[in-house]
């Protein structure tokens, strides 16, 4: 129940919004973070000992780098179901739920904003011809380690 006294406003105002923060105790002291929070999802995409990277395009986030397939989940979508999405919109590679490994989930602090990003990995028997989506990314490449 919400304290409308406290919060200062109408009883409808003070329930119609939420924040998503934590709480951290760090040397003895409280400290609260709110930020944004976004959920993006990555796959490592791998053929013969060889993977996959993709040239983002100079005016999109992050532009003018390589990186792994990815993209944000959307709304009521599993982490499974977007990277399954987002593999065959930015490359043209169709993939399964079974063709996929969970390699785990990792976060990443930035000043105003935290990323939530599961990695999978797709460990392909053929080399796929790869279709980039327009506006996405300009180019492609099989490296290795």
């Amino acid at each position: 129940m919400v304290n409308t006294q406290k919060c200062g406003l109408t009883p409808q105002a003070c329930t119609s919004f939420t924040f998503n923060f934590s709480l951290k105790i760090i040397n003895n002291r409280l400290y609260s973070d709110m930020k944004k929070e976004i959920r993006t999802v990555g796959v490592f995409v791998e053929f013969e000992g060889m993977f996959l990277i993709l040239h983002r395009n100079a005016f999109k986030s992050q532009g003018n780098t390589w990186g792994l397939p990815a993209g944000k989940v959307d709304p009521g979508e599993s982490d499974l179901v977007a990277i399954i999405r987002e593999l065959f919109e930015e490359t043209g590679i169709q993939a399964s739920v079974q063709d996929l490994k969970t390699l785990g989930v990792h976060e990443f602090d930035f000043p105003e904003l935290r990323v939530i990003f599961p990695l999978f990995r797709l460990t392909l028997a053929s080399k796929p011809k790869i279709v980039l989506s327009d506006g996405e990314h300009q180019a492609s490449r099989w490296v290795t380690a």
